[in-house]
This record gives structure tokens, C-alpha cells and sequence, in this order.
């Protein structure tokens, strides 16, 4: 099925001024548009970086049905403020295609899984090329995600994995933007992500992102919030189960500990060294450990 309806117009600057303010590229909005359509359909999305272009130049005056309501879901805007007009004999092919899309909108496990794949190109894409640039792209994924699961039919199950979806890109949203030094909008993406995680009710992905919470925190020099969250990680039922991660978290408390004099560091080393290899400090696991092999940063199998 052709993706465009109508025939060509003229340049639709209005469009290319979301573009431009939203800070997609092209092929990032089409891979976004891809996935939004994708979650809608069960069938992915064909969009391309071409398509945007022609969207913009004014060849595709008027996208499908499914494409229309993606580009207002990712761009956030309806179809008629970015620019688009519907032709007269677009109506009644619009009302056979908005029953089919009624019917298309239960979500299933298969969908999040292939909402998932964004999330494994964007970790493969920070460890070959690094991270900075890609926060905003993971943040827009888990916004998408939030408004699929806002508009469709879901069963508990595939609520409770959405949500855990949402607190993966979330997650590597924070990853991402405290590799570009930006601790406050790191944080913001961390806090949304525990809240994901909690609702998700995701124990290993809610120590990911205390984790990385407790860094961001010391990168702060905010030693004493730093402490606070690692003895939160210490509390959780993950570390209660899971020693390496219960030595985890006794490892960053003694970071912490040590930087405020304070002689609960040694006793926290003492306990946490006998898990760490060489009783050293363990680096944080970068989101390739964690997302793409499904581990928690401490190894643990999530199941």
C-alpha cells in the first residue's frame, strides 16, 4: 500500500519548522513514524528519510491514514497545524480506514517487542559512536510508547511491560545525557525512568536506575544524595535477593562514605569486596549490558 493520498503541492514550510524545532532528523523522525505505526498496525512502518523530504517538499501532500496519526503523535501537534490539508476525496477512504484502525489498536507482547528495537540500534549506536547526541531520540521513543499505551486496549501484562519499555528508554535517556555531561536533564529522564519502573513493577531496572541515580548524584558532588540512594538500592528487594547486587550497592555507599570521612565506608568495604572481582569498585554497566543483553547492570538475568 502507498504510503501518500492526493497529488503533489507546494512546499510545506509549516512542517519544516516542527522539524526544525523538534530536533528529529529526518531519518530519525521516520524511524520514529516507523514505530508508532508499528505499535498501531502490527505491521511495520515503511517510512523513510525520503518520505520525510517529500513531506516537506511538498510532494506528499496528504499521508495515510496510520502515517498522519503517527507524525501527531511523535510531533505532538494535529495533522492540520503541521501544515497538512485533507483533499475532498480523502473522506470517505479516511472513514474505511479508521474502522480498520479501531480494531488494530490492542496492543500485545509482539508489539513491545518490536517497539523494543529502536532501543537495541540506539545502545549499539552510543558504544560504536558514542552517546551525547542520541538522549533526545531515546526520550521521544519512550513518549511514543506512552502514548500508544494511552490510547489503546492492553492487558495487565502487556501494561506492566510497556511501562518497563518506557523505563528501558527512559533509562538509557539518562545514560545517554550524563555522557554529555547534562546532569540535570539526566536526572529528569532518571526520575520519569524509576517512576516507569516502579509501575512496571521491574526490580532489576528500578537498581539500574538507582544506580545511575547515585552517579549522577556524586558527579553533582552531592555526596550526601549519593549515600542516600545507595542505601535506597541497598534496601531493595533485588539487592535483598541478589548478592552481587546487595555488594553493589555496599561498594557505592563506601565511595560515598569515604568522601564525607566517614568510617561506615570500611565496614561497607569489608562487606562488598568479597563480591567484587579484586574487591574493586565496579564500573556502572553501560546500557548494552543492561538493555541489549536484557541483564541488570550487576549480571543478573531479568525474568
Amino acid at each position: 500500500m502507498p504510503l501518500t493520498e492526493g497529488d503533489a503541492a507546494c512546499a510545506n514550510t509549516v512542517l519544516a519548522a516542527h522539524l526544525a524545532e523538534s530536533g528529529f532528523t529526518q531519518a530519525g523522525l521516520a524511524d520514529a513514524v516507523n514505530a508508532v505505526v508499528e505499535g498501531l498496525t502490527g505491521t511495520p512502518g515503511r517510512a523513510s528519510d525520503r518520505w520525510v523530504r517529500m513531506l516537506v517538499d511538498g510532494s506528499i501532500r496528504w499521508p495515510r491514514l496510520h502515517y498522519r496519526q503517527a507524525l501527531e503523535i511523535v510531533l505532538q501537534a494535529p495533522i492540520d497545524r503541521l501544515g497538512f490539508r485533507r483533499p475532498a476525496d480523502a473522506i470517505s477512504a479516511d472513514h474505511v480506514m479508521s474502522s480498520v484502525t479501531a480494531s488494530a489498536t490492542r496492543l500485545g507482547i509482539a508489539d513491545v517487542v518490536r517497539l523494543r528495537r529502536p532501543l537495541d540500534r540506539l545502545v549499539k549506536t552510543a558504544d560504536s559512536r558514542g552517546a551525547a547526541m542520541l538522549a533526545p531520540e531515546a526520550a521521544r521513543h519512550a513518549s511514543v510508547c506512552q502514548d500508544l499505551l494511552r490510547n489503546a486496549v492492553v492487558s495487565e501484562r502487556v501494561e506492566r511491560a510497556t511501562y518497563v519499555l518506557i523505563g528501558d528508554y527512559l533509562a538509557a535517556a539518562g545514560w545517554f545525557t550524563l555522557d554529555g555531561s547534562d546532569l540535570l536533564s539526566a536526572q529528569h529522564h532518571l526520575d520519569a525512568g524509576l517512576r516507569a519502573a516502579g509501575i512496571g513493577r521491574d526490580g532489576s531496572l528500578q537498581a539500574y536506575v538507582w544506580s545511575m541515580t547515585e552517579k549522577c548524584a556524586r558527579l553533582r558532588g552531592d555526596y550526601g544524595e549519593a549515600l542516600a540512594v545507595a542505601r535506597a538500592g541497598l534496601a531493595s528487594a533485588t539487592a535483598r535477593r541478589d548478592l552481587r547486587v546487595r555488594g553493589t550497592f555496599h561498594a557505592l555507599a563506601a565511595t560515598n562514605l569515604s568522601r564525607q570521612g566517614e568510617a561506615g565506608g570500611r565496614r561497607s568495604v569489608l562487606w562488598a569486596a568479597p563480591l567484587m572481582p579484586s574487591g574493586a569498585l565496579p564500573p556502572l554497566t553501560r546500557p548494552s549490558a543492561y538493555i541489549g543483553q536484557r541483564n541488570s547492570p550487576f549480571t543478573v538475568r531479568r525474568g
